[in-house]
């Protein structure tokens, strides 16, 4: 009974760290996300749909458009290459795993902390 309950156990363990390794962020640098962002600086912002949150592991709905990072911040950023991304009214840019469609970054506006999150 023990050894059915330890490996249960387990496989629960490992179910549960393969979900969240899915949700990784990509954890760039300062410096990394800035270069993101002036790269992108120029784009008109869209109108994020009703009830979406922008979150680390959130799925974007599909009404949102992605875009992909244009190829001069995707060679300086090699981390980020194959993500997409959106920008937002609010001029908050997110990097989106377009095969699940999950924010994996979200990239304030510079003089911004992302403390009221």
């Amino acid at each position: 009974m023990r050894a059915i309950l330890y490996g249960a156990t387990i496989a629960v363990a490992l179910t549960g760290s393969v979900g969240l390794a899915g949700a990784a962020q990509l954890n760039l640098t300062s410096a990394q996300k800035q270069t993101i962002f002036q790269s992108v600086a120029g784009e008109k912002g869209q109108t994020a749909p009703a009830g979406f949150q922008a979150r680390v592991g959130e799925k974007v709905p599909q009404s949102l458009s992605m875009h992909q990072l244009p190829s001069s911040a995707a060679s300086q950023v090699s981390a980020a290459k194959d993500y997409e991304y959106a920008k937002l009214a609010n001029n908050e840019v997110l990097l989106i795993n377009p095969k699940d469609r999950q924010v994996a970054e979200i990239i304030m506006p510079s003089g911004t902390t992302g403390s009221a999150r």
